[in-house]
């Protein structure tokens, strides 16, 4: 959980340990909430991936497998956001349950 947590803080998303938790409860399978979408991308840089300190995504999904939250994924909207991409069975945009949660824009 502490991974999670850190990975949202990096882009300045700061949600209570017991609302992930909750929210992670409600899905049944494989499931990719959909949590933010900034307005820019991240650390826009031509390096190769490998090569970057941070992801760079725009758009923040909180990936929750068996009712527990695994990892937070940052996707550029530009790339291909499917099931079969995000290796999940569903996808929900949850963006407006939790505006609130974000506190800032790096």
């Amino acid at each position: 959980m502490r991974h999670i947590h850190d990975r949202l803080r990096q882009r300045g998303i700061d949600i209570n340990g017991k609302a992930i938790e909750n929210l992670s409860m409600r899905c049944e399978g494989d499931v990719a909430l959909l949590l933010h979408k900034f307005d820019t991308v991240a650390n826009d840089s031509c390096l190769p991936f490998c090569q970057r300190k941070e992801s760079n995504g725009d758009l923040v999904y909180l990936v929750v497998r068996n009712k527990y939250p695994v990892t937070v994924m940052f996707r550029r909207s530009e790339q291909t956001n499917t099931i079969e991409r995000l290796r999940v069975s569903h996808i929900v945009d949850i963006q407006d349950i939790i505006k609130n949660y974000v506190v800032k824009e790096k």
